[in-house]
């Protein structure tokens, strides 16, 4: 780990290490994380410049943005501690698979956090410097704005599903469960109103 606290490298190196880097994996992690927002973000520009209005979306995005933030930080906390019960856990602890896809998913939580971070800055320099609102820079900068929500919303996917994988690692058993059978294996019945009625 690096001891500048602003360098962001360990994270980025920890990020992209939970990607499944096979030799298909990596050409599609290529296309959703770099050919993607680059290609939706010069339609962007594109549709700009062919007349569209877009900038009231500035405004929209901006608290949407900021709550994505709080979220990713809240979700990284409850991973941090869920890791410290595992750890503690005689039933868990030597449970690799799951140890791993927490760390992915905290990764994950960071990553998001970070770009929504850069996104609101972007969304509040466009919003508060008019020269980035020029007729003729205007098309550019909503270019560059898509196309890092694009990169963030791919991102944002990425970890909702490294999320769902730990919830499904610890408790597999909840969506093979029969309908009706309570948790000791059970079927709980309604009693009978005929029979209670005097």
């Amino acid at each position: 780990m690096s001891r500048n606290v602003y360098d962001l490298r360990p994270l980025l190196r920890a990020r992209f290490q939970t990607f499944e880097l096979s030799r298909r994996r990596r050409a599609l992690l290529v296309v959703l994380q770099l050919l993607l927002p680059l290609g939706v973000g010069a339609a962007a520009t594109c549709v700009v410049l062919a007349g569209l209005d877009v900038a009231n979306g500035v405004g929209v995005a901006m608290p949407a943005t900021s709550l994505l933030v709080g979220a990713m930080f809240g979700a990284f906390v409850f991973l941090t501690n869920l890791r410290v019960k595992l750890a503690e856990s005689t039933t868990y602890a030597f449970r690799a698979e799951l140890q791993r896809l927490v760390g992915q998913a905290a990764a994950g939580c960071l990553y998001v956090a970070v770009v929504a971070i850069g996104l609101a800055v972007a969304l509040a320099l466009v919003g508060s410097l008019p020269f980035l609102r020029d007729p003729a820079v205007a098309p550019y900068v909503i270019g560059v704005l898509v196309a890092f929500s694009t990169h963030l919303g791919t991102n944002l996917v990425a970890t909702v599903g490294r999320l769902f994988a730990v919830y499904v690692n610890m408790f597999a058993p909840d969506f093979n469960a029969p309908v009706g059978e309570t948790a000791r294996g059970s079927v709980s019945r309604q009693p009978d109103r005929q029979k209670t009625k005097h």
